[in-house]
C-alpha cells in the first residue's frame, strides 16, 4: 500500500471512528453566522441601531470579498466588523 492510499484510507475512516467531519468552509460558516446576527438582531437601543447601520455594509463587503475568492481580505474585513460589534457590548 502506498503512502497516498494509506492517507486516503485514514481520512475516509476518520468520521467512522467518532470524529466529526471537518466543516466545508469554516470562514464561510462564520461569515454567515455574523451576517445573520447583524440582520436578525432587533433592539430599540440607540447604540445598537448606530452600530447596525455601520455593520450591515461592512458585512456586505466581507461577503463580497469571499464571493470574489479573496479569503484573506474577507477574514481581515470580518475581524474589523467583529471588533466593532465587540466594542459596542
Amino acid at each position: 500500500m502506498t503512502r497516498v492510499a494509506a492517507a486516503l484510507l485514514l481520512l475516509a475512516a476518520t468520521p467512522v471512528f467518532g470524529r466529526e467531519p471537518i466543516a466545508q468552509d469554516p470562514l464561510a460558516t462564520e461569515i454567515a453566522r455574523w451576517s445573520a446576527f447583524v440582520r436578525e438582531t432587533e433592539s430599540s437601543d440607540e447604540n445598537w441601531k448606530d452600530l447596525k447601520q455601520g455593520m450591515e455594509p461592512a458585512m456586505a463587503r466581507v461577503e463580497a470579498a469571499l464571493k470574489d475568492g479573496r479569503r484573506l481580505l474577507a477574514l481581515e474585513r470580518l475581524s474589523g466588523a467583529r471588533m466593532g460589534d465587540e466594542l459596542a457590548v
